[in-house]
């Protein structure tokens, strides 16, 4: 009776060893196929380059290296009727666009969104068409813009800079 209790076990620890060894090979063959695939996918797979530098491109760092963005100031003034602002983009910025926000610093609201304004032109805000009488503190938000034809919409936002002022309209 010992004898076979022990064939039993023996027998039943090689169905095992099987079983296990069936296992480990459906495991290593899924693995392989799981490889296959991945490797299949990765010649699939197109990486955008347009950000890095090679031999026969230019970076954008390269390209604005040594180059300054000058911003006009706009001061505290009292305005009326006729008034006009020129909300300019300075010649020296030469190939470097600029856009203003003039934003009310005390309700948040947005009074104008310029256009890219080239460099050496302006664009002219009337203050009283929008403004009513009284004081107005103002946020003049200039972001610089570089042409970048590499870039999904064609245009890099470099930095920008606030000017804070108070206008009184009479």
């Amino acid at each position: 009776m010992k004898n076979v209790m022990s064939k039993k076990r023996i027998l039943v620890a090689v169905v095992i060893a099987i079983l296990a060894n069936v296992i480990l090979f459906a495991c290593e063959h899924a693995a392989k196929k799981s490889l296959e695939k991945q490797t299949e996918a990765a010649s699939y797979l197109n990486l955008d380059t347009r950000a890095t530098t090679s031999k026969d491109r230019t970076s954008l760092n390269e390209v604005l290296k040594d180059r300054q963005v000058y911003f006009s100031g706009i001061e505290d003034s009292s305005v009326n009727e006729n008034t006009v602002v020129y909300l300019e983009n300075a010649p020296e910025n030469e190939d470097i666009y600029m856009v203003y926000k003039i934003i009310d610093k005390e309700t948040g609201d947005i009074y104008e969104v310029t256009d890219l304004i080239p460099a050496g032109e302006h664009v002219e805000w009337e203050p009283s068409l929008i403004l009513p009488k009284g004081e107005h503190t103002l946020i003049f938000n200039e972001t610089p813009y570089f042409k970048w034809d590499e870039s999904e919409t064609g245009y890099v936002q470099l930095t920008q800079a606030n000017n804070e002022v108070v206008f009184t309209v009479l």
